[in-house]
């Protein structure tokens, strides 16, 4: 699994905008969350690191999680003290994120990694997840996580982000393919690890309508792929990234909340029952450091009048799997509901060019621009004839 698609335009630009931005620093080293997911307890425990490696080149359009010196020496014993005592209830599910991937030595190194599995194995949960992007999962990795886990369920959470590639290289600058996000799954399932993919819903360049369409495109190719969960994610606008830029200048919204209950209810109840949901609220609200390091600018909403009551029915659809109760709020009229799905459904090039040449001059500089921006346009066109060739 050696492809590497990454968009060196949309990179470059990443790594301009994030050159300035704060760092976690020392004494902010965990955080603890709790919720309910599917009628169980769920434990989510984050730790300091260096950052996502990816985050680091710039990729992705949509992400800051944020970034810090070397992982802290002593996380290990941070962790142990936020699983002690009743903090894991019997059966929950603890997320083990170090907003990145478990698996790049890079940001977690090998000896900490089975020293936190075995931790949460002393637990009496009974899954544990963690985050790996599909370039660093292999076969010995995942039967050590099984292995040291022992009878809970090990499970990977992976970002496919969309199952179109063009939208992943151009929109998205994921370095992984669709392919393969596919065979890291497999590679999982073969070592016994369970797989959460997620999927984006608001990702840059798109309408509203066509935001939609690709979520729920991809959440159905991740369920019938026999891939155990699908999350779906609204983006928030965050700090120091493109959608940041693309914000303030009018070219981006996050999605509506109603946008994200049509994509669950356009999911076929075969499938739904293996789709949940999360980030459609910042989890982040309560976290002086958090929000310090990783802002949120702007969030998918709705009219005062009903954005709580689609919270509420969110909560009650990822607590217990349950449509019924975003059925009931869908049921009551407000004109805010024509706010989700806004467009055509339709990829639009020439608008991700426009947008393209806007970002190249305002951050690579006018200079760059002329001189390289033909060639970044010509490739964006071509590899969009490839595309409608081949659909």
């Amino acid at each position: 699994m050696t492809h590497d698609l990454k968009n060196p335009f949309l990179s470059q630009v990443g790594v301009r905008l994030r050159r300035n931005r704060e760092q976690f620093q020392p004494g902010h080293d965990v955080t603890v969350g709790y919720e309910t997911v599917d009628r169980q307890s769920f434990v989510r425990i984050w730790f300091r690191t260096r950052g996502c490696s990816s985050d680091l080149q710039g990729l992705c359009t949509m992400c800051n999680y944020g970034v810090s010196d070397a992982i802290p020496e002593d996380i290990v014993g941070r962790v142990k003290e936020a699983l002690r005592g009743d903090a894991v209830a019997p059966g929950a599910t603890v997320l083990l994120s170090p907003s990145g991937s478990m698996f790049d030595t890079r940001e977690v190194p090998a000896t900490t990694r089975q020293a936190l599995f075995a931790a949460v194995a002393e637990t009496p949960a009974a899954s544990v997840i963690c985050e790996s992007r599909p370039e660093t999962v292999t076969l010995a990795a995942m039967r050590e996580y099984q292995a040291i886990v022992g009878d809970k369920q090990a499970v990977i959470e992976m970002g496919l982000e969309s199952a179109d590639p063009w939208v992943l290289r151009w929109c998205v600058n994921k370095r992984s393919s669709v392919g393969q996000f596919f065979e890291a799954a497999d590679v999982c399932h073969d070592a016994g690890v369970a797989v959460a993919g997620n999927v984006c819903l608001g990702t840059a360049f798109l309408n509203e309508a066509t935001a939609v369409d690709d979520a729920v495109r991809a959440a159905q190719k991740v369920i019938d792929a026999g891939i155990e969960t699908c999350v779906l994610f609204p983006l928030h606008v965050r700090r120091w990234t493109v959608l940041e830029w693309l914000w303030r200048r009018g070219l981006y919204t996050p999605p509506s909340l109603w946008s994200l209950v049509s994509a669950i209810q356009q999911i076929d109840q075969r499938r739904l029952r293996q789709v949940s949901t999360a980030w459609y609220r910042d989890y982040n609200e309560s976290n002086d450091a958090a929000r310090a390091v990783m802002p949120v600018l702007a969030s998918p909403g709705a009219c005062p009048n009903c954005e709580r009551r689609l919270m509420v029915a969110l909560d009650e659809y990822r607590d217990k799997g349950s449509i019924q109760a975003l059925n009931e709020a869908v049921a009551i009229p407000c004109d805010c509901h024509n706010d989700g799905e806004k467009g055509s459904v339709g990829v639009d090039p020439e608008f991700v060019a426009h947008c393209y040449e806007e970002i190249g001059k305002d951050v690579l500089g006018v200079p760059w621009w002329d001189a390289h921006g033909a060639a970044v346009l010509s490739e964006l066109r071509s590899d969009w004839v490839r595309r409608q060739a081949t659909a």
